[in-house]
């Protein structure tokens, strides 16, 4: 695509699937409860992008809860966090279903 589309117009193309850019219609849907897990050392969607995520679903005043887990996006999936992970939706889905 290099030489074809400029850095704004990457941006904006992707925003069709950035989280922050579906705030406002998520909240729309206050009955619902939601669950966020993200992890520190994460490569392929940054700690700072999940934060931010977090921080327009408290600016929406969307119920929500956040576990962080000290782990990469792929090593989620690995012994002990895949565990912890487990526990986090589990627990979660026991709650609320």
């Amino acid at each position: 695509m290099e030489g074809h589309i400029d850095l704004d117009g990457l941006r904006e193309c992707w925003m069709a699937i950035s989280p922050v850019n579906t705030m406002s219609k998520f909240a729309a849907h206050k009955a619902k409860k939601s669950k966020f897990i993200y992890t520190t050392y994460d490569t392929t969607f940054l700690p700072e992008l999940s934060e931010d995520t977090i921080s327009h679903l408290r600016s929406h005043r969307i119920d929500h809860q956040v576990a962080v887990l000290p782990c990469g996006h792929y090593t989620m999936g690995e012994t002990p966090f895949k565990f912890l992970d487990g526990y986090h939706i589990c627990s979660f889905l026991k709650k609320w279903l």
